[in-house]
C-alpha cells in the first residue's frame, strides 16, 4: 500500500474521507475509541485535512462527555449504595436497641 507521502492529493483526500465516514458511523453508535482510530488513520494519510482535525476535536469532546456521564452515573450509584447501607445500619441499630430494651424489661420483672 502506498503511504500518505506517495499518494496524490485527491487520492489522499478520498481515503481520508472514507476514514472520516467510518468514524462518523462508529461515533453514532457510541464506539468512540474506534471513531478516534478512524480519524487517526485519516490524519496519517492526509495530515493537514481540516475536516479530520475538526472531527478529532468533536470526538474528543464526545469522549469527555461520555467520561463525565460515566463518572456522574457512578457517583449516583455510590450515593445510592451509601444511602442503602446507612438505612441498613440504622435499622440494625433500632433492632438492637429494641432488643436491649426488651431484655431490661424482662430483667426487671
Amino acid at each position: 500500500m502506498k503511504t500518505g507521502h506517495t499518494l496524490g492529493r485527491d487520492e489522499r483526500r478520498r481515503i481520508a474521507g472514507d476514514h472520516l465516514k467510518n468514524a462518523d458511523k462508529h461515533l453514532k453508535v457510541g464506539e468512540i475509541e474506534t471513531a478516534i482510530e478512524e480519524v487517526e488513520k485519516a490524519l496519517a494519510v492526509d495530515t493537514e485535512n481540516f475536516y479530520a482535525l475538526a472531527y478529532k476535536e468533536r470526538i474528543s469532546e464526545a469522549f469527555k462527555k461520555k467520561e463525565g456521564d460515566s463518572l456522574e452515573k457512578q457517583t449516583e450509584i455510590d450515593a445510592d449504595q451509601i444511602a442503602e447501607r446507612a438505612k441498613k445500619i440504622a435499622k440494625e441499630a433500632r433492632q438492637k436497641s429494641q432488643e436491649e430494651a426488651r431484655k431490661r424489661m424482662l430483667e426487671q420483672k
